[in-house]
C-alpha cells in the first residue's frame, strides 16, 4: 500500500449496508468530492436493490446503482486505496465473512461493528484471521464510531497524555434517546414492558454493545491488567405517561435502559463506564481522570451519536488509506496516551 496520499485522484467510496447509520455515512462521503469518490453500494433490502443511490439519499441521481452482493475490488491504480464504510452489524461473528470478503477484493474496511473495536476480546480466531489476511491483501480494517470507537476509549485515551500518573479512568455519557434514530429506541427499550425488558437483559439481547471493548481497549493501551470486570443494566421506568418518536409510552413502561461497566486492573487501577440512554434524559458527555493532574472534561449538550458516528467514520477516510496493512484499533491510528514505563502494546492482533 502507498504511504503518501495521490492527490489528484479521489478515494474511492463502497457504501456497505443504507440502514440509518449506513446512509449517513453515503450522504457525506457524496459531500466529500472530488476528495472521494463513492463507486458502489451494498444492501440486502430487495427495496433498495437496483435504486440509484441518490434516490435513497434525496439527492440527485449519483449512477450509484444498490447491489445485494459486493463482487468487485477497486480498480487496480485503487488497490489499497478504496475503502468500504461498513455498517451492518453489531455482532462479530455475524459480518466477518463480509468483513473478510471485502478485503480480499482489495478494500480497506471502516465498520461500526461494535465488536471489531476491540476483536481478539470477542473471537481471537476471526480477528487473527482478518488480521493475515489484510496484511496478505495489503489493506487495513478498523472498527469504530462514536461509542465504541471515539468517546470512550480514544478521547480518555488522548487526553491522558498531558498526566505524568493516571491510576482510574471514568466517563458519563448520557443521551436523550428522542433525538436518536429509531433503531436505537427499540435497541435501548423503548416503549417495552418492564418484564420483557428485564426476560432480554438476562439474555444479553438488549443494551448497548461496546461497552466490554471500550474498558479492554483502554486498559490494553494503558498497560493494565484487567483483573476482573462486571457490568450491569436495568431499565428506565416512566412514572407517567410520554409520547416519544416511537409512540405513545405508558405510566410503568420502559423509556431506556441505564448500564455500567467497571474494569478492576492491577495496582489500584481501574475503569468504570456509567451510560444512560433515555427518553427525555439531558444529554451529556464527561470524562473524568483521576492522575497527575486530575481531569474533567465535559460536552455541554452530549455529542449526538448518529452525527458523531458519521464524522468519526468519515474522516477516517485519508487516515486508512494510508494506514498500514492489517487489523487496527483506534488506538493503533492515535497512539498518543499516557505511558506508565512498561513496554507498550502493539496492536490488538
Amino acid at each position: 500500500m502507498s504511504t503518501e496520499m495521490n492527490t489528484n485522484r479521489p478515494i474511492p467510496v463502497v457504501a456497505y449496508g443504507l440502514g440509518p447509520i449506513g446512509l449517513r455515512l453515503a450522504g457525506r462521503a457524496a459531500r466529500l468530492g472530488p476528495a472521494v469518490k463513492l463507486v458502489g453500494a451494498i444492501d440486502i433490502d430487495p427495496a433498495r436493490i437496483g435504486a440509484d443511490l441518490g434516490a435513497l439519499l434525496g439527492t440527485s441521481e449519483l449512477g450509484v446503482t444498490v447491489q445485494p452482493t459486493l463482487d468487485v475490488g477497486p480498480a487496480e491504480e485503487d488497490r489499497g486505496r478504496g475503502v468500504i464504510l461498513h455498517a451492518t452489524g453489531s455482532r462479530l461473528t455475524d459480518v466477518a465473512a463480509q468483513l473478510l470478503a471485502a478485503v480480499e477484493l482489495g478494500w480497506n474496511v471502516i465498520s461500526t461493528c461494535e465488536e471489531l473495536s476491540f476483536p481478539t476480546l470477542t473471537d481471537a480466531t476471526i480477528a487473527k484471521e482478518l488480521d493475515a489476511r489484510a496484511q496478505a491483501n495489503g489493506v487495513t480494517v478498523v472498527g469504530t464510531g462514536i461509542n465504541p470507537g471515539f468517546l470512550m476509549d480514544t478521547l480518555p485515551l488522548i487526553l491522558t497524555t498531558v498526566c505524568t500518573d493516571v491510576t482510574r479512568v471514568e466517563v458519563r455519557r448520557v443521551v436523550n434517546t428522542d433525538h436518536r434514530r429509531r433503531p436505537l429506541q427499540q435497541k435501548v427499550g423503548v416503549g417495552m414492558k418492564q418484564a420483557e425488558f428485564e426476560s432480554l437483559a438476562e439474555q444479553g439481547k438488549i443494551g448497548h454493545v461496546g461497552l466490554v471493548q471500550s474498558a479492554h481497549l483502554l486498559a490494553h493501551r494503558l498497560g493494565w491488567d484487567v483483573l476482573s470486570y462486571r457490568d450491569e443494566i436495568k431499565p428506565v421506568i416512566t412514572e407517567h405517561a410520554v409520547q416519544t418518536t416511537l409512540g405513545p409510552v405508558p405510566a410503568g413502561d420502559v423509556i431506556g435502559q441505564q448500564q455500567w461497566a467497571e474494569a478492576t486492573c492491577a495496582d489500584g487501577r481501574g475503569i468504570r463506564f456509567d451510560l444512560q440512554m433515555s427518553y427525555g434524559a439531558a444529554d451529556n458527555d464527561e470524562i473524568l481522570i483521576t492522575g497527575t493532574p486530575n481531569l474533567h472534561q465535559r460536552v455541554e449538550g452530549g455529542v449526538n451519536g448518529d452525527a458523531g458516528t458519521e464524522a468519526v467514520v468519515t474522516n477516517l477516510l485519508p487516515v486508512i488509506s494510508q494506514a498500514p496493512p492489517g487489523l487496527h484499533d483506534m488506538a493503533d491510528l492515535t497512539r498518543i496516551a499516557w505511558f506508565g514505563g512498561t513496554s507498550h502494546p502493539n496492536g490488538n492482533r
